[in-house]
């Protein structure tokens, strides 16, 4: 009985978390403010980021609200508020029309593809529909800190040089 309410829970926080992305989405895309589509899109990442550990992929979503939700989403609000215009973006975009052509078009492409697909995820992983669990946290730890350790150090002396020019951009002038 305990697997049959795991997976009704399982379920539920899907389908909310689900809600949660589309919602931010949508919001994201209609709002005239700049500011609170900065924050439907934090909303969005979360959403997604929640998505990802229900999929048992943890480590991805914590990188998600590391990333997009801590540095990404952050720098867009802090650059919003940079700017002059901080309530309403440019209203007069003819962009509409081909936008939502192109949307329509990659939406089409994205249900054929599915739809015709004979990708069977099972074989693929090797478990056969065994739904055993396995930690993938420590492998990757394992590769970051042996064999990608040069790219590792090179990002992170690219955020802290993000970071140092992020805080030279808004330090006062005192010449």
């Amino acid at each position: 009985m305990g697997t049959i309410e795991s997976t009704i829970v399982v379920d539920m926080a899907f389908y909310v978390l689900s809600i949660i992305v589309l919602a931010g989405a949508i919001g994201v895309v209609t709002t005239k403010s700049v500011f609170r589509a900065g924050i439907m899109l934090i909303a969005s990442f979360l959403g997604a980021a929640g998505l990802f550990i229900l999929l048992r992929a943890e480590f991805i979503g914590v990188v998600q609200i590391l990333i997009y939700v801590g540095a990404i989403s952050v720098l867009l609000l802090f650059g919003t508020l940079m700017t002059r215009d901080v309530e309403y973006a440019s209203l007069t975009n003819n962009k509409k029309i081909p936008g939502i052509a192109i949307c329509g078009v990659l939406l089409a492409v994205f249900i054929f593809v599915i739809l015709t697909s004979k990708l069977d995820i099972q074989i693929i992983s090797g478990t056969g529909g065994d739904d055993s669990y396995v930690n993938a946290i420590p492998y990757l730890a394992e590769l970051l800190m042996n064999e990608f350790v040069i790219v590792f150090e090179i990002v992170s002396v690219l955020l802290l040089s993000a970071i140092i020019g992020g805080l030279m951009l808004v330090r006062e002038n005192k010449s």
